[in-house]
């Protein structure tokens, strides 16, 4: 399957997942779920647009997220979860609300890194990492016009045990380096990004409009400066410890620089710099969906033909659920602060 469409296709999952915890309009008083609010209903909105407060909060859980990338002959599985997933909405002045988030998350990856590729010789290493102790915090910024995300800020602390499970250089028994990092990312678009067309209705079709998203962030680690130095006092020695594509990268990873470094621009550059796409969504028919938040009617949004689909019940005025190609994530409660 395309790489790019897979790209988009996760992105825009995800950013469902994150920002659109409640849409539409709702009655608390017909809702039997004692953490739902009258503060987050109104009796009616302006372009079915809601109107949020200081205090309304969401939460989620992302059950299974995995992304399998390729790079020639230099295969990547990412995979993890997220559970308790909260916003809440901090700031409502201006034309924008603005909603902090915070987790934990549980995941890993795979990466199988050919040698011969990378001009070293024969063989692979093989390395799994899992992370540990880590947490998700930041905020996000959506047009309360039509809650098109413009900014998205993310911070992920913790630590990541890489385990080297396989090696041709030196025979030594597995093993596993505990590494301490800090991730910092930003992310903006020139124009909103919106998922949700209102007023839904079985049968409509509408698409994402071409928009431009910039891209910051870094990635900072003790073990990051450790091998930087390590590997510097090997090449006066005439020896490399690591490609130059990785070491260039050192101490402190930029993460755009990574993305270019390692070949990844073309997936990225369908979300990043992305031109329009049209009929990506098609609301298909009502079917009753059963998540941990209840049991509700649910408009099945198909994405992308079907590759994911996003279930939005009338009845809670939320996403209650997201399921398809590489995530699976659901709606555990609604309730004000």
């Amino acid at each position: 399957m395309n790489k790019k469409i897979i790209g988009i296709f996760v992105c825009t999952l995800f950013i469902a997942t994150a920002v659109f915890p409640a849409i539409g309009t709702c009655n608390a008083d017909s809702i039997n779920l004692k953490d739902v609010s009258k503060g987050l209903c109104t009796n009616s909105f302006d372009d079915n647009v809601p109107v949020w407060e200081v205090g309304d909060g969401w939460e989620y859980r992302i059950n299974d997220m995995n992304l399998e990338l390729g790079f020639e002959g230099q295969p990547v599985q990412i995979h993890g979860k997220i559970d308790n997933l909260y916003f809440e909405v901090t700031d409502v002045s201006g034309d924008s609300y603005k909603l902090e988030y915070n987790s934990k998350v549980n995941g890993g990856f795979n990466v199988d890194i050919d040698l011969d590729y990378l001009g070293l010789g024969d063989g692979s290493i093989k390395t799994t990492g899992e992370l540990v102790v880590t947490t998700l915090r930041g905020d996000i910024l959506l047009r309360k016009s039509d809650l098109g995300i413009k900014e998205i800020n993310a911070k992920i602390s913790g630590i990541l045990k890489v385990k080297i499970e396989e090696q041709p250089f030196i025979p030594i028994p597995t093993i596993t380096i505990p590494i301490p990092a800090r991730i910092s990312l930003n992310a903006n678009s020139n124009n909103p990004f919106t998922i949700l067309d209102f007023p839904l209705s079985t049968g409509k079709v509408w698409g994402l409009p071409s928009a431009t998203f910039s891209v910051d962030g870094e990635i900072k680690s003790i073990w990051l400066n450790v091998l930087n130095l390590i590997n510097k006092v090997a090449g006066l020695l005439g020896k490399e410890l690591i490609p130059p594509v990785i070491a260039d990268l050192l101490p402190v990873i930029d993460i755009m620089d990574m993305i270019e470094a390692l070949d990844l621009i073309d997936i990225f550059n369908g979300y990043l710099e992305r031109a329009e796409y049209p009929d990506v969504f098609s609301c298909s028919n009502l079917e009753t969906v059963t998540v941990e938040a209840g049991t509700f009617d649910a408009y099945n949004i198909s994405v992308m033909q079907g590759l994911g689909h996003i279930y939005y019940a009338s009845e809670v005025g939320n996403i209650i659920k997201i399921s398809g190609h590489s995530i699976d994530a659901e709606l555990i409660k609604v309730y004000n602060v």
